[in-house]
């Protein structure tokens, strides 16, 4: 084989390794980013514009990729600038690599989302590549949880009776303040917590009978036993 022909070859070998490397990187770009089912955004961190969008996230914005791509994020991000930025800095003090935001869907529905973002280089740029997580029935709940706290709270604070929380072994985690006016004083509420009911049994024999109860039922009702003062 002439000088030529060997160069020509060498030539042809390196186009189809690279032909072959395009198609291989083609191919893993496709199952990694378009077809993934997670929503996913590639964005350009100078002007917010996306840059590229999965069908996962034309699914959930509700725009094409095509509508997607004459976007910046900030169209679709509701926060003001001081939001986002407020946020961010609550991320980094939380030490949390994702970010809460609210963004709106192409039919004006807001939509809470956790957002994980990290820099990946594409040929010579930059861009932040985007995980986009639909987190809003959680908020709901932990909002409804927050509400409920909230409430028995306020009950719990506020109830004559005396409400309390123990272990099995007599050690009281929580008491109403309301303790201190049924002891007339005697017992305040930080000092109850944690410490044990042993301390307070006139009897002690009345604690294997409440025990023995709960054994018999599964629950005590209308259970009598005497408590004592510190007099």
């Amino acid at each position: 084989m002439s000088i030529k022909g060997m160069a020509d070859k060498e030539q042809t070998d390196k186009h189809l390794h690279t032909s072959n490397s395009l198609q291989r990187n083609e191919s893993q770009y496709k199952s990694l980013f378009v077809d993934n089912h997670s929503v996913m955004l590639l964005i350009d961190p100078e002007t917010g514009e996306i840059k590229d969008a999965n069908t996962a996230a034309c699914q959930f914005y509700g725009w094409s990729n095509e509508e997607l791509l004459e976007k910046k994020i900030s169209q679709i991000n509701v926060l003001s600038e001081e939001e986002v930025k407020a946020e961010m800095l609550k991320a980094k003090a939380e030490r949390r690599n994702h970010f809460i935001f609210k963004h709106r869907l192409a039919n004006d529905e807001i939509r809470d989302v956790e957002v994980y973002s990290d820099p990946i280089s594409i040929g010579n740029s930059t861009l932040l590549y985007s995980l986009v997580h639909d987190i809003t029935e959680r908020k709901l709940t932990e909002e409804k949880l927050r509400q409920s706290e909230e409430k028995f709270r306020s009950i719990f604070e506020t109830m004559l009776d005396a409400y309390y929380e123990a272990s099995l072994d007599g050690q009281i985690i929580d008491i109403s303040p309301s303790i201190e006016l049924i002891s007339k004083g005697q017992y305040t509420r930080d000092e109850l917590i944690g410490s044990t009911f042993d301390e307070v049994y006139f009897d002690f024999a009345d604690r294997d009978a409440f025990f023995s109860e709960i054994k018999k039922y599964g629950k005590v009702t209308d259970y009598e036993l005497r408590l004592k003062n510190k007099d």
